[in-house]
């Protein structure tokens, strides 16, 4: 259910907790009730937010054991979505190869080694022991150093070297949230279906 316009309806409500009156779509929608929360969305992020700084550990863990069970449905929503918007898809890995050419050809020269069987790789993933593998390139430079890791701990590694670098090179142009205008929000990394879907171009 939508909000969907109603000349004789209120279009704004004064948020619970911050006391600012703000249009009814700054307010999450209660799908059972069919209502819009109290609380504005600013606020619910801001309690999400400092909910998550105090018990860091607890939510990854619960995300953790939450990704395990449901790691096949999750899959299936990824391929379901990659399948309903294939031109988002080639977009996406057009825009990678034109912002990161370097990444993009030592990752081809890397798995075409690979193929010759130049390039001997093991076939468990380095950090985990899992597979299949992807190719990590610590030196995007060289397309004989390579990591094998599963994408799991490929994405890992990279989200890691991003946050430590305070939002450096590593951040792929999929990771970011679009606007509707199509520009860029340097927030956190986006792990959609349409990040997933580059996982294999990334080097």
């Amino acid at each position: 259910m939508y909000w969907a316009y109603d000349p004789d309806h209120p279009v704004t409500k004064v948020c619970s907790k911050c006391k600012q009156e703000k249009h009814l779509m700054e307010f999450y929608l209660r799908y059972k009730s069919g209502r819009r929360m109290a609380v504005c969305k600013a606020c619910v992020r801001a309690r999400a937010r400092r909910y998550y700084k105090a018990n860091a550990a607890r939510c990854r863990e619960q995300a953790r054991r939450y990704g395990a069970a449901h790691r096949e449905h999750r899959r299936e929503q990824q391929r379901a979505w990659r399948r309903r918007h294939p031109d988002r898809v080639r977009e996406s890995s057009k825009r990678y190869r034109r912002r990161y050419p370097d990444r993009n050809m030592v990752g081809r020269l890397s798995r075409g080694l690979r193929a010759l069987g130049l390039l001997e790789v093991s076939d468990q993933c380095a950090d985990c022991g899992g597979g299949p593998v992807e190719l990590h390139h610590p030196d995007y430079t060289d397309p004989y150093n390579v990591v094998p890791l599963c994408r799991r701990c490929h994405v890992r590694r990279h989200h890691a070297e991003w946050r430590r670098t305070g939002g450096g090179p590593v951040k792929y142009p999929e990771e970011y949230q679009h606007t509707e205008d199509g520009q860029q929000d340097a927030g956190t990394p986006d792990l959609s279906a349409e990040a997933e879907a580059k996982a294999d171009d990334r080097g």
